[in-house]
C-alpha cells in the first residue's frame, strides 16, 4: 500500500496514521526476524525427513533404552549368589593372662561362608527384572510411535500456516489492481469514495492478517524445533502426504492390542506378578554354609604340638518371627499386581477412544473435503466472477464484489484446513492402529 493511500485513508476513517502504520510494520517485521532463523536456501524438509530426525537420536527414547539395559544388567546379577564372606580372627584368647599358647583352645581363625537365598527367590527376582527391562524397552518403542506423531502433528502445523500465507499473498495483488482502478474511477468521477476507502481497508486488513499468519508460522516452526532441532527452519515441502484408504475400525482396534505402549503396561503387570512370587518367597527359609579353619600354637599335656581345628557351621533362617513383615510384603505387592492391571485396562480405554476419536474425524473429514472441493470453492469462484461481471458493467455493489473475493479466499483457507486436520487425524490412526504412515 503506498503512503499517499495509507494517509488518505486515515484522513476519512481514523485509522492509525501512516508514520504508525509504517512504525507497527516495522516492529513487527524485527520480531519476525529476531523470533525465526533466516531460512536458507535449502533442500525442502518434507514430512517423511520431518519422522526420520525426529525419531534418530531421540533423547528421551535413548534414555529409556539405557534404563532398560540397566535392568538388564541387574538381573544378571540377581541371578548369581551373594558374595561369600570372608573371616578372620583371635578365639579363646586369655584375658587375665598367659599367651597365643598358654591355653589349648585359643586359636587364630580364618574362614569363608556362603549364604543361600530362600527358595527361588534368587531365579524369581532375576525374571522379574528381566521383565521390567523389556516393558521399558516396549515404552521406548512406544515413545518412537508418539515422537513420530508428535513431529507429524508439529510438521502439518507448519504446512498449514506456510500454505495460508502463500494464499493470502496471491489475494493481495489482486486487491492492489482493483484498489487501483477504483482510484482512476474516483479520480474520474465515476465512483465514490466509499468504494476507494473499502478497497484500501480491505488491504489493511490483508496487511494485518499476513503479519498475525507469519507470527503463527514461526511458532509453528518453534514447535517443531523441539523434535527436530533447527532443521524446523528449512523450507517446507508444498506437498501433503498422500491419503491412503484406512483399514476397517475393527483391524485398527485389534491391531492397537499389539501397540507399544500397552505392550509395556502387559509387561509391567508380568512383572508384579513376579514380585508377588517373590514376596511369596520370603516365607521360606534362607541358609548359609560356612567353613573356619582354626590355627592353634603350643604343646598338649603329652608333649605333643596341639592339633589345629576345622569347623563346618549351617545357618538358618527362622522366617516364622517375621510373619507381620512378610504379610505386609505380600500384601503391598498384591496391590502392586492389582494397580498395574487396572493401569493396563485404562490405557487400553484412553488409547482405544483416542483411535476411535481419530477414525471418527478421518472419515468425516474425508467427506467435508470432497464437498468443500466440488461445491463450495467452485461455488464460491463462480460468485466471485459474477460480482466482478456486475460491478464492471456498473449493475453490482463494491461491497458485493469484495465479499465475493473474501468467500473465495477463505473458501480456498478452509479446504487447505480440512485436509491438514485430515492429515492429523491420520497421524493418529497411523500411530495407535498400525496404519501405513
Amino acid at each position: 500500500m503506498c503512503i499517499e493511500n495509507i494517509g488518505r485513508l486515515a484522513a476519512h476513517v481514523k485509522l492509525p496514521s501512516w508514520k504508525k502504520v509504517l512504525r507497527m510494520s516495522a516492529d513487527c517485521l524485527i520480531f519476525l526476524v529476531l523470533a525465526v532463523p533466516a531460512i536458507a536456501d535449502e533442500a525442502q524438509l518434507t514430512l517423511g525427513e520431518a519422522e526420520r530426525l525426529a525419531t534418530e537420536q531421540e533423547p528421551g527414547q535413548l534414555a529409556l533404552l539405557a534404563r532398560a539395559d540397566a535392568l538388564a544388567q541387574r538381573a544378571k546379577a540377581a541371578g548369581e549368589l551373594p558374595l561369600p564372606q570372608w573371616r578372620a580372627g583371635m578365639s579363646n584368647y586369655p584375658v587375665a593372662g598367659g599367651g597365643f599358647d598358654s591355653e589349648p583352645m585359643t586359636m587364630a581363625q580364618v574362614g569363608i561362608q556362603q549364604m543361600f537365598p530362600a527358595g527361588e527367590s534368587r531365579e524369581i527376582r532375576r525374571q522379574m527384572l528381566l521383565t521390567e527391562s523389556q516393558a521399558v524397552t516396549s515404552r521406548a518403542a512406544g515413545r518412537t510411535e508418539f515422537v513420530r506423531e508428535g513431529a507429524r502433528l508439529a510438521w502439518l502445523d507448519v504446512f498449514y500456516w506456510t500454505e495460508a500465507t502463500s494464499v493470502i499473498e496471491e489475494t493481495r495483488p489482486w486487491l492492489e489492481d482493483l484498489h487501483s482502478v477504483v482510484r482512476s474511477h474516483y479520480e474520474a468521477g465515476h465512483k465514490s469514495q466509499k468504494d476507494l476507502v473499502r478497497a484500501e481497508l480491505e488491504i489493511a486488513k490483508i496487511d494485518q492478517r499476513l503479519l498475525d499468519m507469519r507470527r503463527e508460522q514461526a511458532q509453528a516452526r518453534a514447535k517443531l524445533s523441539q523434535w527436530i532441532g533447527d532443521a524446523a527452519y528449512r523450507p517446507i515441502a508444498a506437498v501433503l502426504p498422500e491419503v491412503r484408504p484406512t483399514p476397517q475400525l475393527s483391524s485398527l482396534l485389534q491391531n492397537l492390542r499389539s501397540h507399544p505402549e500397552l505392550r509395556a503396561a502387559e509387561e509391567r503387570v508380568a512383572a508384579s506378578d513376579k514380585a508377588v512370587g517373590l514376596a511369596r518367597e520370603s516365607f521360606k527359609a534362607g541358609w548359609g554354609l560356612g567353613l573356619t579353619y582354626g590355627f592353634r600354637s603350643g604343646t598338649a599335656a603329652n608333649g605333643r604340638d596341639r592339633s589345629d581345628m576345622v569347623t563346618v557351621q549351617v545357618t538358618r533362617d527362622l522366617p516364622f518371627l517375621g510373619r507381620k513383615q512378610q504379610n505386609s510384603s505380600l500384601a503391598a505387592a498384591l496391590s502392586d499386581r492389582q494397580a498395574t492391571s487396572a493401569e493396563l485396562e485404562e490405557n487400553h480405554r484412553r488409547l482405544s477412544a483416542m483411535l476411535k476419536d481419530a477414525y471418527v474425524r478421518y472419515v468425516d473429514l474425508e467427506a467435508q473435503i470432497a464437498q468443500q472441493q466440488e461445491r463450495v470453492v467452485k461455488l464460491a469462484q463462480f460468485e466471485a466472477a459474477a460480482a466482478l461481471a456486475a460491478y464492471q458493467n456498473d449493475r453490482g455493489e463494491f461491497s458485493d464484489l469484495v465479499m465475493a473475493r473474501v468467500q473465495v479466499l477463505q473458501s480456498r483457507l478452509d479446504l487447505i484446513r480440512l485436509q491438514v486436520a485430515q492429515a492429523k487425524a491420520y497421524a493418529t490412526i497411523a500411530n495407535l492402529g498400525g496404519a501405513q504412515s
